[in-house]
C-alpha cells in the first residue's frame, strides 16, 4: 500500500504567495468551511488536517490526490487571483467533494469514475451546486509558456518542443512525415 502524505492544517507558502497572504488564508478558510459542510451532509468523518497547496502555470483550476495527500486541495494560484469569487463558490467545493466522494467509496470498498454519481450527489446535496466537470475560466495568462525550436526539412518549417530538441541534441533523428527528410535546426548553434 502506498504511503499517504499528510500536510497538517496549513498553507504551503512560497515567496509568490506571501505577497497575497490574505487570499491564501481565505482559500484555506473556505476549504475548512467546505469540509464542515460536506461532513455534516454526508456523515463522513475525516481527520481534520485540511490544507491547500498552490501551483502555477497550468490550465487546471484545481485537483486533489486523496490517495496520496490526506485532505490537501491543490489550487492554481494564478487562476485563483483572477477568479477569486468563482474559486470560493465553485472550485473549492468541487475539489472538497472529490475528497469526500473518495473517502466514502474507499470506506465501502468501491470505485467509480472521478466525476461519478457519488461526487455529483455531494455537489448537489452538500453544496447546492450543479456537478460541472470543467471550469470555463480564461486560462490564457495562467498556462505554461512552452519554448519551441524551429527546424526545417525539404518541404516546410517545423516547431519542436524542448523535449524533442534535447533528444536531437543527444543524437536522435526526426524525419518529416510528408517528405521523409531529416529535420535540421534553422539556427545551427542550438
Amino acid at each position: 500500500m502506498q504511503e499517504r502524505k499528510t500536510i497538517r492544517n496549513e498553507v504551503l507558502w512560497s515567496a509568490a504567495y506571501r505577497a497575497n497572504a490574505s487570499l491564501a488564508t481565505k482559500a484555506l478558510d473556505r476549504i475548512k468551511e467546505c469540509f464542515k459542510i460536506a461532513a455534516k451532509q454526508t456523515g463522513t468523518v475525516l481527520n481534520r488536517n485540511e490544507s491547500v497547496i498552490f501551483f502555477e502555470k497550468s490550465r487546471v483550476g484545481g485537483y486533489v490526490w486523496p490517495w496520496k495527500y490526506d485532505n490537501a486541495v491543490f489550487l492554481n494560484w494564478s487562476l485563483l487571483q483572477e477568479n477569486e469569487e468563482h474559486y470560493m463558490s465553485v472550485t473549492i467545493p468541487h475539489e472538497v467533494a472529490h475528497i469526500f466522494a473518495h473517502a466514502y467509496l474507499d470506506s465501502i470498498g468501491k470505485t467509480e469514475r472521478h466525476h461519478g454519481n457519488t461526487w455529483q450527489r455531494i455537489m448537489r446535496n452538500a453544496f447546492g451546486l450543479d456537478p460541472v466537470r470543467c471550469h470555463r475560466m480564461d486560462t490564457e495568462r495562467a498556462q505554461k509558456s512552452i519554448k519551441s525550436f524551429t527546424y526545417i526539412c525539404v518541404c516546410r518549417k517545423h516547431q519542436l518542443s524542448i523535449i524533442k530538441h534535447n533528444k536531437i541534441k543527444k543524437g536522435l533523428r526526426y524525419t518529416c512525415v510528408s517528405c521523409r527528410s531529416v529535420l535540421t535546426p534553422i539556427d545551427p548553434s542550438l
